[in-house]
């Protein structure tokens, strides 16, 4: 077995951002992915002794590039605060592969969407934390820019949404990527295949900088999938992921608040990034439908959720 996989019950040993040493047992892998295998771990030491986290142990040592990415995404996180951005707790190295422990939070975006129908207003205010997640991370300096929205990224807490997985994120004045973009890898593309951006293609063929915006149209696709239970991005057209981003309609959100809903998405799928609006410019709409949804559902059920 390769040494980044950990037997279940052996202890791993990490750092705490204060220099506190903190021991975790494994209990079971959760994932794997190209670049990475998660965890869930308790902590054995400490004043969280006992609670549950995710240990995620980057595997590609050997390749350069993803490495420095890894290393990115566990330093954004470390000093990042913000109730809809994954929780860093502490860090690692496990036989020479390095490793970064968060909250852990096994439901996602992407069971809701596959689950029993929830109610308009928790949708809504689903939509609105993670603009706020963007709002945030594109108020950095420089602006930082997440790049693999998809609802499997975004993990669920109560009414709570969380965005994770941070490690395409790219900060704005950063340049172009080596390895012929990251878009172009021959194996597992980094570009998140149904949530691409226009402008994702648009930089991946060297003819425009990418910008925060590109986020935003992500977002707009899993909130369509979410409102409406299907993604209107169409395959690539020869499974080519450079090729042009054709949506079809959106369709019909049921209810009095559909129409609405319907609206802001619109806004948010704009194809041309100089005419669609920032997270900031789109969160108002979303908070006055979701104080409107509130009401009606208060009104109603006696709650909003």
């Amino acid at each position: 077995m390769a040494r980044y996989h950990a037997d279940i019950g052996s202890g791993i040993k990490a750092e705490s951002p204060s220099g506190e040493e903190r021991w975790y047992r494994v209990l079971q892998e959760v994932g794997e992915g190209g670049n990475a295998i998660t965890y869930l771990v308790v902590q054995t030491s400490g004043n969280y002794k006992g609670n549950n986290f995710a240990l995620k142990v980057f595997k590609n040592i050997s390749n350069e590039e993803r490495r420095e990415r890894f290393f990115e995404e566990q330093d954004f996180l470390e000093t990042t605060e913000h109730p809809s951005i994954l929780t860093y707790r502490d860090k690692g190295t496990y036989y020479d592969h390095p490793f970064l422990v968060s909250e852990y939070l096994p439901k996602t975006l992407s069971d809701v969407i596959r689950g029993d129908p929830v109610p308009i207003p928790e949708r809504i205010s689903y939509s609105i934390q993670l603009l706020s997640a963007l709002k945030y991370l594109h108020s950095l300096e420089p602006p930082v820019i997440h790049r693999d929205i998809k609802p499997s990224n975004i993990f669920i807490k109560g009414t709570s949404c969380v965005l994770g997985d941070f490690g395409l994120l790219k900060r704005a004045d950063s340049g172009t990527e080596d390895e012929g973009m990251v878009w172009k890898e021959s194996t597992e593309s980094a570009l998140p295949y149904f949530y691409r951006s226009p402008d994702m293609v648009a930089y991946g063929k060297d003819e425009q900088p990418l910008t925060p915006k590109s986020d935003v149209f992500q977002l707009g696709l899993v909130l369509t999938e979410l409102f409406t239970g299907w993604n209107p991005a169409n395959r690539p057209q020869d499974d080519d992921i450079l090729s042009p981003v054709v949506l079809d309609d959106i369709g019909h959100v049921p209810g009095d608040m559909g129409g609405g809903v319907v609206a802001l998405l619109e806004r948010m799928l704009v194809e041309d990034p100089d005419e669609r609006e920032s997270a900031e410019e789109l969160m108002d709409g979303w908070m006055g439908l979701f104080e409107e949804a509130a009401q009606a559902s208060h009104s109603l059920n006696g709650s909003v959720f």
